[in-house]
């Protein structure tokens, strides 16, 4: 992943690449949690959490809006 106005590169995991694909298609983070403990096999909480740090981070980022 790239941002474009600071020159900052991102390596992304396979779930990650999956998240930020979902959220740009407009999914919340609920479902999108829910989807990754399906396709990953993670702990529901665990999805939920890393879910909410990647939210979290790219809104730091200003790579996401606030809906």
């Amino acid at each position: 992943m790239l941002d474009t106005q600071s020159g900052t590169i991102c390596a992304c995991n396979e779930s990650a690449w999956v998240s930020l694909k979902a959220l740009k298609k407009g999914v919340d983070a609920e479902s999108l949690a829910a989807g990754l403990t399906k396709t990953f096999e993670v702990p529901p909480e665990t999805a939920r959490k890393d879910v909410l740090a990647l939210v979290s981070e790219l809104h730091l980022m200003d790579l996401l809006e606030q809906t």
